[in-house]
């Protein structure tokens, strides 16, 4: 990578690798940097809306979505989703919690944020987000609340 940078989001989207936001010297980024396998080179690409690092991150339908994290004074609920084509981000619609070190997958379609902590406390709650309806719904909660959690979903094919 060009620029330093700890608790960056991390996507694998086509054949490129993308780094996303995280933070260096007490700076929060919203820069993004993607790798390029076949040249074995870094890119720049366009920089989010929002500072942020410790995000949620997943690649679903040809786009990236970030989510959550946290910036110089607050953690965050908004959404937000990178296009490849046009190299550009747009805003969503926001969680209905804040969550930084928020776990990350997609189930059935949705993209789901597990746990995380709201500023004041780790999160058992989950939320779901429907691409097609920009919403998202709680679906059942954790035992236990986690935050810097992975996640992954796995579907059995009969």
């Amino acid at each position: 990578m060009n620029i330093r940078r700890d608790s960056p989001g991390v996507a694998a989207l086509g054949d490129s690798i993308y780094a996303i936001g995280g933070c260096h010297a007490c700076m929060f980024l919203d820069t993004v940097e993607r790798y390029d396998p076949s040249q074995n080179r870094w890119f720049a690409a366009a920089h989010m809306n929002c500072r942020r690092s410790a995000v949620g991150t997943v690649a679903f339908n040809n786009h990236i979505y970030v989510f959550g994290g946290h910036d110089e004074r607050n953690n965050l609920c908004t959404l937000e989703c990178y296009d490849p084509t046009s190299n550009s981000w747009t805003m969503l619609s926001p969680m209905n919690s804040p969550r930084a070190g928020v776990g990350a997958a997609i189930l059935g379609g949705q993209i789901v944020a597990v746990g995380g902590v709201d500023g004041a406390e780790q999160l058992s709650s989950v939320e779901q987000y429907d691409v097609k309806t920009d919403s998202w719904t709680y679906i059942a909660p954790m035992k236990y609340e986690r935050s810097y959690v992975g996640a992954i979903a796995t579907v059995k094919i009969v």
